[in-house]
């Protein structure tokens, strides 16, 4: 089972009112005529971040990432 979908169950169980938000943030996007990307990410570092970050569109690469990684992005 792709990490994505371990980490999505957990949070579903977990945290239902954030990934009822999460969809609703996302059904307006989707239902809007906005040009929008989301990026959804694991763990946060809060740190400046150094080094390469990889996107993919299907499962998480990791685990966690840096602050300043996402700020690069």
């Amino acid at each position: 089972m792709p990490e994505t979908t371990i980490a999505t169950n957990y949070m579903k169980t977990n945290f239902p009112v954030i990934q009822e938000d999460r969809q609703k943030a996302y059904t307006l996007l989707q239902d809007s005529n906005v040009n929008w990307t989301i990026a959804r990410v694991p763990f946060i570092n809060f740190n400046s971040g150094a080094g390469h970050m990889g996107v993919n569109l299907d499962d998480c690469l990791g685990n966690k990432i840096d602050a300043g990684n996402i700020a690069s992005y």
